[in-house]
């Protein structure tokens, strides 16, 4: 656990593993980017004549966030219990 939390305040001052708070305001513009532009693109889904799976594609949505985020937790190294 003492390792998880060096690496973190390593990775806040810039530490051997990242360049600190730069590549942290790239990584969260990045995701508003990207999630801004797939709400764009489910709302222009949903608004096809005869679609009228909307409820569906939430529940897919949510699924696939789950199975994925099961994954990488128990997969990678870091965070999660699996790995390291």
């Amino acid at each position: 656990m003492a390792k998880q939390w060096q690496r973190q305040r390593d990775w806040y001052k810039g530490g051997a593993e990242s360049d600190g708070i730069l590549t942290f305001v790239m990584y969260a513009l990045a995701i508003f980017l990207f999630f801004g532009l797939h709400n764009l693109m489910q709302e222009a889904i949903m608004t096809f004549q005869g679609f009228n799976y909307g409820l569906m594609l939430g529940y897919l949505e949510v699924l696939g966030v789950t199975v994925f985020t099961h994954i990488e937790r128990k997969y990678t190294p870091g965070d999660g219990e699996g790995g390291e």
